[in-house]
């Protein structure tokens, strides 16, 4: 069993207690020496042997400096033959990932700090063809409202994906997705990088402001992100669950990000699908009412009566402990 958890209001954990990863990205940084878990890539494409002789050598020089490891499998998203459509890709994957799990996982699973199953600058890095569009088609009657729908739906294609190589691994490896330099609209990645994506993997970003996933990438290293302090209020961003996205909602969740970072605050992206298990330690909910659905609904009023306060932009929801957005705005100036 792994010794590291991941805690929404106080972040990684090990054997219970608060542990702040400092995670070396490359040994010419000059951070190197400083860091708490290094990181080992290991080429998983389809070219790749799998033998890792010289890798096993990294691990083992890591172990003796009593540094954690973070495992990045390298299945080739940035080269040229991955324009091999995935579920023909898939199976050379999968033996990556149990030939990692023999000969790396297993005999260094305490020293593991987490998995990571993608890095790269695209969020499908598949090449289009006639099989995605025509499951493009089908797909978007269900997402009427969804702006720049194909993205969404690429997006999903490379999340299910992910989610397939993290379903070989052990169920409690920390496991993440780098999504490096992606050339989009911030207002849109906060959806596309969300939980309602990516339940079971971690999302690391470039972004330090942008509250992503619990880690950001900066200058050869993978830190963790700020947390609120103590005393300070605790707030969380409400997004829409998919179907209920539309280019208004996303130009309102852009507006609040904006606030926030000018304000300096930190704050917590929920998504609505995720709503129950990503609360605690909340204070306040920002909800959007005219996305809100009929189970989002319901699930606030329990954050409600567990003391939670709401603020609304919109139409009034009508709940007790509830005030409105330019009301909060009033209080606060």
């Amino acid at each position: 069993m792994s010794d590291f958890f991941i805690d929404d209001a106080i972040g990684f954990t090990r054997k219970g207690r608060p542990f702040h990863p400092i995670i070396s990205d490359s040994k010419e940084n000059q951070y190197f020496k400083h860091t708490n878990v290094h990181t080992i890539a290991l080429d998983c494409s389809m070219t790749s042997d799998l033998k890792w002789e010289e890798e096993e050598r990294k691990v083992k020089k890591s172990i003796e400096e009593e540094k954690y490891l973070f495992w990045d499998l390298d299945f080739g998203w940035n080269r040229p033959w991955i324009q091999t459509p995935y579920p023909m890709a898939l199976p050379s994957f999968l033996v990556a990932v149990n030939t990692f799990l023999k000969k790396f996982y297993l005999p260094y699973q305490k020293e593991t700090f987490g998995v990571n199953l993608y890095r790269g600058n695209k969020i499908f890095p598949w090449q289009w063809n006639q099989m995605y569009q025509e499951g493009f088609n089908q797909w978007i009657e269900e997402y009427p409202s969804l702006p720049e729908p194909k993205i969404f739906y690429k997006i999903s294609l490379l999340s299910e994906f992910l989610h397939t190589l993290a379903a070989n691994l052990p169920h409690d490896v920390l496991s993440f997705a780098f999504f490096d330099r992606i050339a989009l609209p911030r207002a849109l990645l906060v959806h596309l990088l969300s939980k309602e994506f990516f339940p079971y993997l971690l999302v690391i970003t470039r972004e330090k402001t942008l509250p992503i996933g619990p880690l950001f990438w900066k200058n050869g290293l993978f830190h963790m992100r700020c947390f609120p302090k103590k005393g300070e209020a605790k707030i969380g961003l409400v997004l829409p669950l998919n179907q209920n996205i539309h280019a208004q909602n996303v130009e309102k969740v852009k507006m609040f990000i904006e606030i926030f970072q000018q304000q300096k605050r930190n704050f917590r992206l929920i998504s609505e699908a995720y709503l129950n298990e990503s609360w605690d330690a909340l204070d306040d909910l920002i909800l959007l009412s005219d996305s809100l659905s009929s189970q989002g609904k319901r699930k606030v009023k329990g954050f409600v009566a567990a003391g939670g306060r709401l603020i609304v932009h919109g139409a009034p929801l009508n709940m007790r402990r509830e005030i409105s957005w330019e009301e909060y705005q009033r209080k606060r100036a």
